[in-house]
């Protein structure tokens, strides 16, 4: 935050980025020198998520593999909430990920919380570790990883 603060020029870029959090570090940082605020992949041109019109999830059952999924979100952070005091309305806004994304993103790196947590959260559903589940063919399951960082203060 210090060097932020200090008016050096900076730049950011990310691989992935909701509008919003582009809108809000755009806000943080207005009056310094940026170089360049660049976003691919931005959630205007990543549709509306695993579900949208122009992904292969959409099709005859795709609303009922969004409300599983949803579901299964919500039983699999319910332990994360609790830690850290999640209201019902948050949790329910990060069943399908973050703000609602849905997305199917991984990297090699780690798995973005805007992601599907039916693919990456570890927990239970309907109280058993471990779970699958079908709808209209597509198989979903806990396929990555997510590396959960501990929080730090932004001093650096």
């Amino acid at each position: 935050m210090e060097f932020i603060k200090s008016g050096n020029p900076i730049g950011f870029t990310w691989a992935f980025a909701l509008d919003t959090g582009k809108k809000r570090a755009t806000e943080i940082l207005s009056g310094r020198e940026i170089n360049a605020i660049q976003a691919h992949g931005t959630e205007s041109s990543i549709d509306q998520g695993a579900f949208g019109s122009s992904t292969h999830l959409h099709f005859e059952n795709g609303e009922l593999l969004r409300e599983k999924c949803k579901d299964f979100g919500k039983q699999l952070l319910q332990q994360r909430a609790k830690e850290k005091g999640w209201t019902p309305e948050k949790l329910d806004e990060r069943a399908l990920g973050y703000g609602g994304a849905a997305q199917l993103i991984a990297t090699p790196y780690n798995c973005p919380t805007i992601t599907l947590p039916v693919l990456w959260a570890n927990g239970k559903v309907n109280g058993k570790h471990g779970y699958h589940f079908s709808v209209g063919g597509f198989v979903l399951r806990r396929i990555f990883e997510r590396r959960i960082r501990a929080a730090k203060p932004m001093d650096r």
